[in-house]
Parts: structure tokens; sequence; C-alpha cells
């Protein structure tokens, strides 16, 4: 854990009347378990949560990892803060995991990968209350990621998510989002260059973007049931999407087929890269842990995760960072 290095933002409650906004953010560089050539689980390395009303800055650097030569990095840091920002007037959150020179099985290798994700809840203005923040993966990058020595060349958009929907509407009810959402699920699904080797994982793996569908399905029959002020209900869900819009390989990889955010890897694993997940889910007041939860809505972020088969099997997540909070009222 890290150790507060700044005060908590001053002067939580406003001129608006809004009496705070909980603060939470979580980043860690690696975690997993391994389950062949060893088994190993991998806990989370560097992990930092903020939970805090009064917002605040952690920090840790670690200097490297090893799993018995097989998973890898040389060093990495995590942050988490959380202010209120006169400027913006908003209340800003943001966890960044850095992980630098990672190495799974001398096959992944990636000299350095941000992960970031800001959230920019704004101040109440009318009935507008800013429980749906802006989110951001501003300086979210991958530098010199290879395959098998090949180089993988990526197009990424920080702003996947696009703009706060309008009057306070959840993410996860605004058509523009879900129309984003389900054209790469769409995808993902209907890809079939699949490795032989790997055709039992992608089913399983190609169910959750399924799954996905079917809950955009439900979301817009949903909406079409209810009127536009009364569609928020306070059910939780949970989307995928990802801030890779392309993997370009400037040389074919031998046994790598690529669709959309995610690599086929012959003898490796599936691949996916940048994934985000969008959800909404009840969370408890800090102060008060007997109170009833609020509903919160949250974006994690994985730059990669990793389902492995063949040189090793296991599944492996590398840096992850989430942001939400809740606020009052």
């Amino acid at each position: 854990m890290g150790t507060m290095t700044s005060q908590g933002s001053p002067g939580t409650s406003d001129r608006r009347k809004r009496r705070g906004h909980q603060y939470h953010a979580d980043a860690h560089l690696l975690s997993g378990v391994l389950e062949r050539p060893i088994m190993q689980s991998i806990p989370e390395q560097a992990r930092l949560s903020l939970l805090d009303w009064r917002g605040g800055h952690l920090y840790q650097r670690v200097q490297g990892y090893d799993l018995e030569g097989l998973v890898s990095f040389k060093s990495g840091y995590t942050r988490v803060s959380g202010y209120r920002s006169e400027k913006k007037h908003a209340f800003v959150t943001i966890a960044t995991s850095v992980i630098e020179g990672l190495n799974v099985f001398d096959v992944l290798t990636a000299d350095r990968v941000v992960a970031q994700v800001t959230t920019s809840h704004p101040e109440p203005q009318g009935d507008d209350l800013g429980h749906v923040p802006h989110v951001t993966f501003l300086g979210t990058q991958f530098a010199n990621l290879k395959v098998s020595g090949y180089d993988v060349n990526l197009t990424v958009n920080p702003e996947i998510c696009g703009e706060r929907p309008a009057n306070d509407v959840p993410y996860l009810f605004d058509e523009e989002f879900l129309n984003d959402v389900r054209t790469q699920a769409d995808q993902i699904v209907q890809f079939t260059d699949v490795p032989r080797e790997l055709m039992t994982q992608s089913r399983e793996f190609q169910k959750v973007y399924q799954d996905d569908l079917d809950e955009i399905q439900l979301l817009k029959e949903n909406e079409n049931k209810k009127e536009k002020e009364n569609r928020v209900d306070d059910k939780p869900y949970k989307l995928n999407c990802s801030l890779v819009e392309e993997i370009i390989l400037p040389k074919a990889i031998p046994g790598v087929t690529v669709v959309r955010n995610v690599m086929y890897v012959r003898d490796f694993g599936i691949v996916t890269l940048g994934n985000v997940a969008v959800g909404r889910k009840h969370e408890r007041d800090k102060a008060d842990p007997k109170g009833e939860p609020e509903m919160s809505n949250y974006f994690e972020i994985k730059m990669f995760d990793l389902r492995l088969g063949c040189v090793g099997e296991g599944r492996i997540t590398a840096a992850s960072g989430s942001g939400n909070g809740i606020g009052k009222p």
C-alpha cells in the first residue's frame, strides 16, 4: 500500500449545496493465476486504492517482479488521486498503472504500457446532479508491443466512451454508446478465423461478448418501455468495449490472427488489449457503512487480459485501473 502524499482536497461541500463526493479509484500492475507449467497465483502487484470523501493522492513504485522466468516486468508504478477542481467545477478521480519491461513466456513483450482512467463528476446544475461523470483514458498507451519479436501497432481512442450523456443519464442507457459497444461485440462474436488449438477457449471467450449483446438488447427493450425521464433504474449492469480500435501488424506474424482489439496467438492463447468495462453497481458510503448503498457508475481498464493455453496455461491481467465515485445529493 502506498502512503498519503498530499492533503485531501479542501472544501468538499460547494456553493450549489452538494454535500460531498466520495472518491474511489483502484490500480494495480499485474495479477492472475498460472496453472501450467507451474501452479502459482499472482497477487495484485503494487495495488493502490483510494476511497475517501476528502480526496488525496497515493503513489507506489516497485522494482521488478519475476515468476520463475515465465511472467515478469522490470519496474512499474501506480497512482490514485481525487480532488475537487475549482477550474472545471468538478470532482476528479484518476487511476494510473504503468508497467515497464513486461515479458510473458518470451512471446508477448512490451517496453512500457500505461493504463489511465479519469472521471470528472460535474457539480450539480439544476436537475443534473452530476452523478454520471465524463470519462477519458487520456495518457493510455502501448510502447513497443511485440509478439514473438514481431511489431504490433495499435490505433487507440482515449475517448471511446464519447461525450458525457445529457441530463445525468448513465452511459449504459445512452443509445450512441450502446450502438458502439454492439458494433465491437458483433465483430468479436462473428469472427471465425480462430486457430484450431484455441477453439475451445474461443467459444468461452466469445460467450462473454454474446452476453453483452443480450444485455444491450435488454437495455434497449427497457428503454422503449419507459419514458426518458424514468428509464434509469437501480439495477447493476456491465458491458465491455475497448479503446483499441484496430490492431495493425506491419508484417504478418505466423499463427496470429486479429479482430478488433483481440489477438489469437496459436500455441499461446487469446490476448485482449485495452479492454474497458463500463458498469453500474451499488456502493456504500465509507463514512456510513450501515446506510443504504448508492448507485455508482464505474469505469475499469485492463491493458492486457490474457487467456493462456499450450506453452503455458492460466489467466493474467496486466496494467489495470478503475475509477468511480458517489455524491450527495
